[in-house]
């Protein structure tokens, strides 16, 4: 007998929509510089304050599948991004994250630090 014949039979089932955007949101936040499964934290935490604010069934659905896109297309300039950043692109890309974008003098100084040419 082959492994074919011997082998379990495997059942696949319909995938679901959230199962695709899940794993896609693991690929995005190593796209754009974050952890693996900050986009699910995000999603996690947008849930909680859905469920808080008694969000209707169907618009905690679009919380849950909108905040698993958080980081989509924000790969789009990253070949432009790694170009204006002098070392490493995905560490500076962290950093700015970590700043408090509210003030302007946060960003001009991380631009100071990390861009060239700035």
């Amino acid at each position: 007998m082959t492994h074919a014949e011997t082998a379990p039979e495997l059942q696949l089932g319909p995938i679901r929509v959230a199962e695709v955007l899940s794993a896609f949101s693991l690929a995005t936040d190593l796209g754009a510089g974050q952890p693996m499964g900050d986009v699910l934290r995000m999603c996690y935490m947008a849930m909680g304050i859905a469920q808080e604010l008694k969000q209707p069934e169907r618009e905690e659905a679009d919380v849950f599948h909108t905040a698993l896109l958080a980081h989509a297309g924000c790969t789009a300039g990253a070949s432009l991004f790694a170009s204006l950043i002098h070392g490493d692109e995905l560490a500076a890309h962290r950093d700015l994250f970590l700043r408090d974008l509210a003030k302007p003098v946060n960003i001009l100084k991380w631009m100071e630090v990390t861009s060239i040419g700035v």
